[in-house]
């Protein structure tokens, strides 16, 4: 039985989905939601992605937002619509080894990730959060496309 479901969030297209999906499930399964996002600087290596940041960095300054607000408003407006629950957890390091951490320190069941997409070169270079997550979790990942 899933209780307890660790949505992570990095403000893209693919974490947004994996938000909707996890919501759905979450409401259908009563499970709690933990959204986790891990800010991971600097902000030049996010940028080789072209995802990382969920709009352009002008843009958020411009507007007041903070990265952190930036990187979770979607998961949390999604989440939030679908009327469930849940708890935000905003970290900063290495993506992989945050969401490990806060998997085990959480003791949740699942692990839900978006999919990114990076492919060929970029994906050699930067390796994929998600792919290192599946091969390191404490429990069972679900990587959304």
């Amino acid at each position: 039985m899933l209780r307890k479901i660790l949505l992570c969030t990095d403000g893209s297209e693919g974490a947004t989905g994996a938000a909707r999906f996890t919501a759905d499930l979450a409401r259908s399964l009563n499970a709690e939601v933990v959204l986790a996002s891990v800010f991971s600087p600097p902000v030049g290596a996010m940028l080789w992605t072209h995802e990382a940041l969920p709009t352009n960095m002008d843009d958020v300054l411009a507007t007041g937002e903070t990265v952190k607000t930036a990187l979770t408003k979607a998961a949390e407006t999604v989440l939030a619509a679908a009327g469930v629950s849940f708890r935000l957890i905003v970290e900063t390091g290495d993506p992989v080894q945050q969401i490990l951490e806060i998997a085990k320190r959480e003791a949740v069941d699942l692990i839900v990730l978006g999919s990114r997409g990076l492919g060929g070169f970029t994906s050699l270079l930067l390796g994929s959060v998600s792919d290192s997550v599946t091969h390191h979790a404490p429990c069972p990942v679900l990587i959304v496309r």
